[in-house]
């Protein structure tokens, strides 16, 4: 399955043999591959350096490192806040400013909204009516602004995961973590009473949505990314 690395980019090598491995689908999530000591004669390497590899890759999320009798290394299974972590990461890194941010949500999100439209269940409708509730009674409560924030970001998610399109869920959790990075940094400036208008958005919005009306849903949600 594997072949021999060369010493000088040894740690490369694993790792790119292995995710290589993993992305073209010769081990499905939850496999088990092959054992460590295995794993470094096929490789060629020492077992320090392949621990590295294994390292950078349980970081990326492809891999699992289970201890004891029943341990092993396994393909990892989808997580959408690792994934969505690690492309909030690289946004920051590659210093997307909030307006470059807010820009590609006014669109995605509206996509969201419509999506969400054709494709909600009930316990997707139950879920969103939830957390606008929590978020109701946090900004009549005067709940703190990182609670504030985190419930409406809480509203946003949901809505990605009503796509049910894993990609669309794991985008928004990236997009949401770069927004509330923006959002720390112009501390002092949040408008309590912004969040009540955002919060009949919302309840507008999934009336559209129980509705199955996606051009509603997706207007209303343009509406009110431009506003807030």
């Amino acid at each position: 399955m594997f072949t021999s690395v060369e010493r000088v980019r040894a740690f490369e090598g694993i790792v790119d043999q292995i995710r290589t491995a993993i992305l073209r689908g010769d081990f499905a999530p939850g496999d088990r591959l092959p054992a460590q000591r295995e794993l470094a004669v096929q490789l060629g390497v020492s077992r320090q350096t392949l621990r590295e590899g294994l390292r950078t890759l349980e970081s990326e999320g492809l891999i699992e490192i289970r201890l004891g009798h029943t341990g092993g290394i396994f393909v990892a299974i989808p997580d959408g806040e690792l994934i969505g972590a690690a492309l909030g990461a690289m946004m920051h890194l590659r210093n997307a400013s909030r307006w470059e941010i807010q820009e590609y949500r006014l669109e995605f999100e509206s996509q969201n909204a419509a999506m969400a439209a054709r494709r909600a269940t009930e316990e997707d409708l139950a879920r969103l009516e939830d957390l606008v509730a929590a978020l109701v009674r946090a900004v009549e409560e005067g709940a703190t602004e990182s609670v504030l924030l985190g419930l409406e970001s809480d509203v946003h998610k949901a809505l990605a995961a009503t796509t049910h399109n894993g990609v669309r869920a794991s985008i928004m959790i990236a997009l949401l973590q770069s927004t509330r990075r923006a959002a720390e940094e112009l501390a002092g400036t949040f408008d309590r009473n912004a969040l009540r208008l955002a919060c009949d958005a919302f309840h507008a919005l999934i009336h559209a949505i129980r509705e199955g009306d996606a051009d509603a849903a997706a207007e209303i949600m343009r509406q009110h990314l431009v506003w807030i």
